[in-house]
């Protein structure tokens, strides 16, 4: 822009400006640079005669204020560029197929794009769809790449929005396939597509074909170009279980800060949801903290906000969780989750879309962040968690509505054990029967799903709660458990100890009282009593401390995971804290 203010005349300097907006677009960083660079472009040719770079200009500035929220003035200004290029097709018809004709249909497809994301902020998905499909039209006539793909790039959006993944899924497929065809593969919207397809294929359970889309890199590119669809594809990663693998990425990301507000989300997710896994709350809390400020240092109320948010409020229920195991105050944690839960509600209210309601993955954000600020509180209400296993569900996201079902199945059982606590009934005839069942269900269709996914995390915690719960762990699930939880000792020979009474053992081997024992297996104290003794009883034994090391020595108890060894309370047996994201 320097240059061209210093050599050339106020057209060139317009130009300058509105490609320094459009280059601030693509990386999707800086909305305000971008507004005022169009906003410069459009007042440098105020005095001049309408023409095609001037409605362009207006097209330009549109974009950037619709990236910023602004959708009011966004719609005027595409309707002033459209009005621009119609006054000037009527005033001299271009020839069909010149380089007029061309740009002429290139900024009323831009500008009809921009009104096709205003006319859904309004509630108008009928009108975005058709605008959309005009538009499509006219970016074929245009020949502009660029206006071809971010057409083809917003159809793709509006199915994620409305959770038709699998339409979604062909859309950016094939934006991808036009973006190679124009050598545009790891640029703008190129690397976007790619990016795009690998999270719908995360979301559809399609990991094998999102694994295969984020390895798809030129090695000779380096990590700022690619790293955005290292991090997509890290959601694979971290899901299956490589940790490890996904803290490495994580690591050399940080070696520069991200360059698109993209990218930033993405290593938000990845980087809480590993952290998570590994039963380390407090760094998911930090590594959400540092995704959020720089989100909110640039778009107020940015959409990527809810998925953090929750994400932020289930390490802060973890927190609350351990604090209580170790009879320390939570109000800490619960506060700061009721925080995150609000400050979900409040972009889901004022952030993009505004006008009309947050799409299916939005919601089912928005209710997981509820549902993890009253898991924080330390109640038993399954019903929190309903919406959140439809709504991830009805979008299409098996493995988050697996992990939904998890929790719902712990509160089930925490609920049932309130029950019998209160009601002084044998476990076996209490009023929580119902709730036991429906856990049962829903550990049964979480293992499933998990096993289907290789989601070795979840599939060791959900067969972690039914072993707790008193139901055998389903076959596959019971091996993933083994590998991630460090595995028993192999049996001298068949084991004299009921399933329970093994499990009570296993938690007196921890150092867990009675009363700690039963709100982890969700059975009453007088229960855990009963079964310590029988199991005293077939070992042998005078004592708790002689039951757990004559259990070892036969080989029928698992060695103690190695983090419970380090610290405690364990977080992989205190009370509701069980790793997990």
């Amino acid at each position: 822009m320097r240059v061209a203010d210093l050599r050339e005349g106020v057209r060139a300097r317009a130009d300058a400006r509105r490609r320094y907006a459009l280059r601030l677009l693509d990386s999707g960083s800086r909305p305000d640079d971008a507004i005022a660079a169009a906003t410069a472009s459009v007042e440098l040719q105020s005095g001049e005669p309408p023409s095609t770079d001037l409605a362009w200009s207006h097209a330009v500035l549109a974009r950037a204020l619709l990236s910023a929220d602004r959708p009011e003035p966004a719609w005027e200004h595409a309707r002033t560029a459209l009005r621009i290029a119609r006054e000037l097709h009527d005033g001299t018809p271009p020839a069909a197929g010149s380089v007029e004709y061309r740009n002429l249909n290139g900024v009323c497809a831009d500008a009809l794009i921009t009104l096709a994301f205003c006319a859904r902020m309004e509630g108008d998905p009928a009108g975005a769809r058709e605008r959309l499909a005009r538009a499509a039209s006219l970016a074929a006539a245009s020949g502009d790449r660029v206006v071809e793909l971010r057409t083809v790039w917003n159809r793709g959006v509006s199915f994620v929005e409305d959770g038709l993944l699998d339409a979604a899924a062909e859309e950016l497929a094939e934006g991808a396939r036009r973006a190679v065809g124009y050598g545009l593969t790891w640029g703008g919207y190129g690397l976007e597509f790619r990016v795009a397809q690998v999270r719908v294929a995360f979301q559809r359970g399609a990991w094998d074909e999102a694994a295969r889309l984020a390895g798809e890199v030129d090695p000779a590119l380096p990590l700022r170009v690619t790293g955005m669809l290292a991090v997509a594809g890290a959601l694979v990663t971290v899901g299956r279980g490589d940790l490890d693998a996904a803290e490495r990425l994580l690591t050399a990301l940080r070696a520069e800060p991200p360059a698109h507000d993209q990218a930033t989300l993405l290593q938000g997710v990845v980087g809480a949801e590993s952290a998570l896994w590994r039963g380390d709350p407090a760094t998911a809390h930090e590594r959400v903290g540092a995704a959020l400020a720089v989100l909110r240092g640039e778009y107020p109320h940015h959409l990527g906000e809810l998925a953090l948010c929750a994400l932020g409020a289930a390490a802060q229920a973890d927190l609350a969780a351990t604090a209580r195991a170790g009879d320390r105050d939570d109000g800490v944690h619960r506060r700061a989750a009721a925080g995150l839960a609000a400050a979900a509600a409040a972009t889901a209210e004022h952030g993009v879309p505004r006008g009309t309601a947050i799409g299916p993955e939005g919601r089912a954000w928005l209710d997981r962040a509820h549902a993890e600020a009253a898991r924080a509180v330390g109640g038993a209400d399954p019903t929190v968690w309903d919406a959140v296993v439809d709504g991830f569900a009805g979008h299409g996201d098996g493995y988050r509505a697996a992990a939904a079902r998890w929790r719902r199945a712990a509160a089930y059982l925490e609920r049932a054990r309130g029950r019998r606590a209160g009601s002084g009934v044998p476990d076996h005839d209490d009023a929580g029967t119902a709730d036991r069942r429906a856990a049962a269900a829903d550990l049964a269709s979480a293992a499933d799903e998990a096993t289907r996914l290789g989601a070795r995390p979840l599939a060791a915690v959900v067969a972690d709660l039914a072993v707790r719960a008193g139901a055998p762990a389903r076959g596959s699930d019971a091996g993933t458990a083994g590998a991630v939880h460090g595995g028993g000792a192999p049996h001298a020979g068949p084991s004299p100890l009921t399933p329970r009474e093994q499990a009570v053992l296993e938690q007196v081997a921890h150092g867990l009282t009675n009363r700690a024992i039963g709100e982890q297996l969700f059975i009453s104290e007088k229960t855990v009593s009963v079964h310590l003794s029988r199991a005293m009883a077939k070992l042998g034994a005078s004592g708790r401390a002689e039951a757990v090391s004559v259990a070892h020595s036969r080989g029928l108890l698992p060695p103690r995971p190695r983090r419970c060894l380090e610290r405690k309370p364990c977080p992989l047996r205190s009370a509701g804290g069980t790793p997990g994201p």
